[in-house]
């Protein structure tokens, strides 16, 4: 569908701020283009955009169109003729007014998806139309009053760490709101408490254990850090070659404080008596460091009292683009436990969802990441004690893809008389198994898996405005999930939520941008499941990098 030109994209506004209801031609004239009263070249005016717009919807004419209706009178009125479900202005208002009349612990499902339908500044396109500033300014004071009310529904049912997620967000908004800066610091105080363990098992004959919890990974001041680097151990976080916000750029700014010459200092000594592989040219790679050391290498960096473990694990493109794989995870994780164990302090070791930024892991999902740290670490503690704690901390909004419920029973199931191995080869997992626990996950029946391998090969085909493809993006995350650790319902709950996201005629009131296929990061994810869902992991897969500009390893 093309996009509307800017007077026929005010006319859709004007019909879709009426809510379904008629709207006589005369005050579109008027609310569009500023006549009052309109005279018979007006009127003709807006009969051609309503007939452009007809065109362009369901290639209707006059009044036989199913989406701009008119309306029987002495003075010709439309209406737009659409449900709540196809116009996102009417569906968010609905959801929030639905959710507000439940009780708190009912109303996360309706909260959480009408703020998945906030994209960018409502009627952005109509901006500065008095007909449309009432409308704008009362989205606005909605979308607040969600995020109060899901982050109110979040602490009613015990979720302080989604509640804190939710009310950041609206903080960063709202820097002059200093109620709700005690509120987060409140909920902070309460997600230390509470210590947001997710998951936590001792193993008494290999004298240690392995916590899951919530929060950041460079607040875990009483343990040992990890962070991952790539090959040519970069710092530059101009985010062309690490980006500010990845693990590393994190490091560098908070534990460093901005120093760049003290880490670049700290990673000479470190690396000085470790043989380069190559040494590549400026003309090659155009920014960033030049060295290149073997994938594995392990450097102890110092921040004050903080000791950080950094690992190499992907690698740096001359393109920027950081990649990795599981063998190479496998490797740099048995690394650096042989390196913690001769190195380390004997306190816990943290380390964050690998491979959970840019420099994703391929074929690796977060259960699977978590999975290959756990089982290699557990693999160097039975030869000796390599911490007495290992401590996986997951940032609050990545907790659903990692299945906290499932990773405790993985956790239990790797007791001493369990044989511990070191992360699986392709060869060796079963098909269609959970990542954690190896039992069976979709469904016996063949009609699950054929509905999702569907879905997913149309979603290959899709042309959506970019701001669409964020939320495909979370539904085929969690398509995944349910394929790797749900059940038959949960991959077909999975497999209906992303087939709802097809392109339609779904009208956006006052935006119509432009549309584009899947990003490349995602058509592999889509891939990798299409061979998982097809093939059931039985070893045939041809290991392919995923590819991204700037590297956010760790």
């Amino acid at each position: 569908m093309s996009t509307p030109p800017p007077l026929a994209t005010a006319v859709l506004a004007r019909l879709a701020v009426a809510g379904g209801e008629p709207v006589t031609v005369d005050e579109v004239a008027r609310d569009v283009w500023g006549v009052t009263p309109p005279r018979r070249g007006d009127r003709v005016a807006v009969q051609k955009r309503v007939l452009m717009l007809r065109r362009l919807f369901d290639r209707g004419s006059g009044d036989g169109s199913a989406v701009i209706v008119t309306e029987p009178g002495r003075v010709s009125t439309y209406r737009l003729a659409l449900r709540s479900d196809q116009v996102d202005l009417w569906r968010f208002q609905e959801l929030v007014r639905d959710a507000r009349r439940l009780p708190l612990a009912l109303a996360v499902a309706g909260l959480s998806h009408a703020l998945d339908l906030w994209r960018g500044r409502p009627l952005q396109d109509v901006e500065g139309y008095g007909f449309a500033d009432g409308t704008i300014a009362r989205l606005h004071a909605l979308h607040e009053t969600a995020q109060r009310e899901l982050a109110r529904a979040h602490t009613a049912v015990g979720d302080n760490a989604a509640a804190l997620a939710v009310t950041e967000r609206l903080a960063e908004s709202l820097p002059e709101d200093l109620a709700l800066d005690l509120t987060v610091s409140e909920l902070r105080s309460r997600v230390r408490e509470e210590g947001a363990v997710l998951a936590r098992h001792h193993f008494p004959g290999m004298r240690t254990s392995v916590s899951l919890v919530s929060g950041d990974l460079l607040q875990q001041s009483d343990a040992d850090l990890v962070i991952g680097f790539t090959d040519t151990f970069d710092t530059v976080t101009d985010d062309r070659v690490i980006h500010r916000d990845s693990l590393q750029g994190q490091l560098l700014r908070i534990l460093f404080r901005g120093d760049r010459k003290r880490l670049d200092d700290q990673l000479r000594r470190e690396l000085r008596h470790v043989p380069a592989v190559s040494v590549e040219s400026r003309s090659d790679k155009r920014l960033g460091k030049l060295t290149r050391y073997p994938l594995g290498t392990i450097v102890t960096l110092w921040a004050g009292e903080q000791q950080i473990f950094g690992v190499a694990y992907s690698r740096m493109g001359n393109d920027l683009a950081a990649r990795s794989s599981s063998q190479d995870l496998a490797h740099g994780m048995e690394r650096l436990w042989e390196h913690t164990a001769r190195h380390g302090r004997r306190r816990p070791v943290a380390i964050g969802l690998v491979g959970a930024g840019l420099a994703r892991v391929e074929g690796l999902g977060p259960q699977e990441s978590l999975a290959t740290v756990v089982r290699s670490f557990l693999a160097r503690s039975r030869i000796g004690t390599v911490s007495p704690e290992l401590r996986l901390v997951v940032r609050p909004d990545a907790i659903a893809g990692v299945g906290p419920t499932l990773f405790a029973r993985f956790l239990r199931e790797q007791e001493e008389g369990a044989t511990i191995e070191g992360p699986r080869t392709d060869q060796e997992e079963s098909p269609r198994m959970s990542v954690y626990d190896g039992r069976s996950t979709a469904s016996d029946s063949a009609a699950e898996y054929d509905d999702a391998v569907e879905a997913l090969n149309e979603v290959l085909r899709w042309r959506l405005p970019p701001a669409d493809w964020e939320q495909v993006s979370r539904s085929v995350d969690a398509l995944a999930l349910a394929l790797r650790g749900g059940g038959a319902e949960e991959l077909l709950d999975a497999t209906t939520t992303l087939e709802d996201l097809a392109p339609s005629r779904v009208v956006r009131a006052g935006s119509a941008p432009r549309e584009e296929g899947a990003e490349p990061q995602l058509r592999e994810r889509v891939n990798v499941l299409l061979h998982e869902l097809t093939h059931g992991g039985d070893g045939s897969r041809t290991d392919i990098p995923v590819e991204s500009s700037g590297s956010d390893s760790g």
